[in-house]
């Protein structure tokens, strides 16, 4: 395998930079290792990439480590690992995702669960005239992540709101909206995100970025 170098600068505004190689699995300790985790979900699927990480650069599992993850509840099966990171495609709507790093001495092995984001359906009904309030409904989830809409379309006016709770609805009023004759289809996208410590006995760290996209169109009228 052609091992990648990582380029690090001292500063954000640095113009001088280094090449590190990656860290090989069997020259540092497990608590020492960071592990950062991210999932994006959607109806299609869920996205999932990891990335184990030393100090100052990615770790290559060798001499037996192995990193395996799994849909929490199933069997975990083994991640292909390059310069520390992994992907994977996951099914959607899954309640999270458990990860082993499984090394030959039992003792040094660590494991840890990712819960993902809830994924719900968008309720809205199939043609709306902009002359009434526009609600959209979906099951409201426990708050512990940042929401986001937006509602736009051709003939409607785009519209997007950022919210730190989740109530489970959203509404437009015709006085938001500028005046059309037109019909057209109008799209509607609810993200919600989180950012989060994971707990983990073993690793130094564990973080996760955490998304979850749903979306619904409309026909929308004068």
């Amino acid at each position: 395998m052609r091992r990648a170098a990582f380029l690090l600068c001292l500063l954000p505004s640095a113009t001088s930079c280094y090449e590190e190689e990656p860290t090989r699995s069997s020259d540092i300790a497990t608590a020492d290792i960071q592990a950062y985790v991210q999932l994006d979900g959607d109806k299609e699927s869920t996205r999932l990439s990891i990335d184990l990480l030393g100090p100052g650069s990615g770790v290559d599992l060798v001499g037996g480590d192995a990193l395996l993850a799994g849909v929490r509840g199933a069997t975990a099966s083994p991640l292909a690992v390059v310069d520390g990171k992994a992907t994977a495609v996951l099914p959607p709507g899954m309640s999270g995702v458990t990860f082993e790093l499984r090394r030959p001495t039992p003792y040094e092995s660590a494991a840890f669960t990712v819960d993902a984001l809830p994924l719900d359906e968008l309720v809205v009904p199939p043609v709306v005239s902009r002359a009434e309030t526009l609600r959209i409904e979906w099951e409201p989830g426990n708050g512990s992540y940042h929401s986001s809409i937006n509602v736009g379309g051709p003939c409607f006016t785009q519209i997007q709101r950022t919210s730190k709770v989740d109530p489970g609805f959203f509404t437009v009023q015709p006085e938001e909206l500028t005046p059309s004759s037109e019909t057209c289809i109008v799209s509607i996208t609810l993200v919600r995100a989180a950012d989060v410590n994971v707990p983990s006995r073993e690793l130094l760290r564990a973080d996760a970025r955490l998304t979850q996209t749903m979306t619904a169109t409309f026909e929308s009228r004068p």
